[in-house]
């Protein structure tokens, strides 16, 4: 979906029931070289980590996570992606939390 859609972020979890999150970070990669990527998930071990940002995430954040530091997270992957300056801009002016947000607009894929 992510590969054939617009979106301005992707979060990713590396632990889906019929995907491998990694195989789907190497094709979003392919595909989408510019798009930000978070890998959230709850593989800590350090390899996985380096194996995933040498890959091509953005971001890496285990569970449990805060939802704040996320929303930061998020919020500094928009700063940096060139489609996620404007989106940025709207964020900045709005005190609700990143999950009532409408914009920017963010792929959520459940297998």
């Amino acid at each position: 979906m992510a590969g054939e859609l617009d979106f301005d972020l992707v979060v990713l979890d590396l632990n889906l029931p019929r995907l491998d999150g990694v195989s789907i970070l190497r094709f979003l990669r392919t595909r989408k070289p510019g798009m930000p990527i978070l890998v959230l998930t709850g593989r800590t071990r350090v390899e996985d980590r380096v194996q995933c940002l040498d890959l091509g995430a953005d971001d890496y954040l285990g569970k449990p996570f805060s939802f704040s530091e996320l929303s930061a997270r998020i919020r500094a992957l928009m700063r940096r992606s060139q489609k996620g300056k404007r989106a940025c801009d709207w964020l900045s002016l709005n005190a609700k939390p990143w999950f009532q947000i409408p914009k920017p607009r963010v792929a959520h894929a459940w297998v």
